[in-house]
């Protein structure tokens, strides 16, 4: 407790030094590039303050939930929310909950960072976080693979109405718009790679509920993304009150394109000691049932694109 009362007055101290000095001054030390005319640097220094506090009471909490449970912290680069993989609002989902059964038996304690793929990686590679999930060779410039740990079936996914043929391959999509997940570009394998190269039309978005909305709102001609996680997010957008004018939309039935097998993915770790770990955990909740009793917990959430897609399944032939 003390060493938190002198970090906070050494950090106060800061801010109201801050607060004194001009805008030009504060814009240089925090490299902003927008204009903060606008705001006071009393503001400004004010708002930083709170940011001090709310990293103070985080780290001191941690702290002691380290100490009490007498563990090591691992940052852990996390995705935004995928569910059922991970669900940010809870700290739950299928992948949190096999990584703190795995880690948590070896003395590790989790702290969950969420953040964009891209950035967790380049956090990662610059020494900041102690490991990232789904991972693959070559996605971090160093680290250790885990073994196997939870199997992604990715799809490609259309409007019906643009009626492209459900079998088709990665040269299909060469000259259409598809919107992936960050990083698929690395993940999903060496053709899905080289269609990304060719193809102008090729992006990828952070948060993937918003690449719901671009098929359905805003037309694109692919996007790509587990299966579970647009069921998930479809159901989502068709419940959101925020969303209604957009509805009959969001009914409109789609076309699911199996162009990718399977996708395996291990966690990677900056220590061969914590990955090696983490391996052993592992093995022992696959050992003992309870890896299989966390996909139980989460099976009402795996399979939801089945139940909307034969909702609207009927209404096909009279859908614009």
């Amino acid at each position: 407790m003390k060493w938190l009362l002198r970090h906070f007055a050494v950090m106060a101290k800061l801010a109201i030094i801050m607060q004194r000095e001009d805008c030009r001054r504060l814009k240089a030390t925090f490299r902003l590039t927008r204009k903060i005319g606008r705001f006071s640097c009393a503001y400004a220094a004010r708002w930083l303050l709170l940011l001090i506090l709310g990293s103070v009471c985080f780290n001191g909490h941690a702290e002691t939930v380290r100490a009490g449970k007498n563990c090591t912290r691992i940052d852990m680069g996390i995705s935004f929310s995928i569910p059922p993989w991970v669900i940010q609002e809870t700290n739950s989902g299928i992948e949190l909950d096999i990584l703190k059964a795995a880690l948590e038996s070896e003395g590790y304690c989790i702290a969950p960072k969420y953040l964009s793929f891209a950035l967790a990686y380049k956090l990662f590679d610059r020494g900041e976080l102690d490991g990232v999930i789904n991972a693959r060779e070559g996605v971090a410039k160093g680290g250790f693979l885990s073994q196997p740990v939870v199997t992604f079936q990715n799809v490609a996914v259309s409007l019906r109405r643009k009626n492209y043929p459900e079998e088709i391959d990665m040269d299909y999509l060469k000259d259409k718009s598809v919107i992936a997940f960050q990083k698929a570009n690395v993940l999903l394998g060496p053709e899905f790679t080289a269609m990304t190269e060719a193809n102008p039309f090729y992006r990828e978005v952070a948060k993937q509920s918003l690449q719901i909305n671009l098929l359905f709102i805003r037309e694109a001609d692919f996007i790509v993304m587990d299966q579970s996680i647009f069921g998930y997010y479809w159901v989502q957008a068709l419940e959101d009150d925020a969303m209604i004018k957009y509805r009959d939309r969001f009914r409109r039935p789609v076309r699911m394109h199996r162009l990718f097998p399977p996708s395996e993915y291990p966690f990677i770790f900056s220590k061969e000691k914590v990955r090696d770990d983490f391996d052993r955990g592992l093995k022992r909740i696959r050992d003992t049932g309870e890896y299989d009793r966390i996909f139980k917990r989460y099976a009402y959430l795996t399979e939801l694109y089945n139940s909307v897609s034969g909702t609207f399944e009927e209404d096909a032939g009279n859908t614009p």
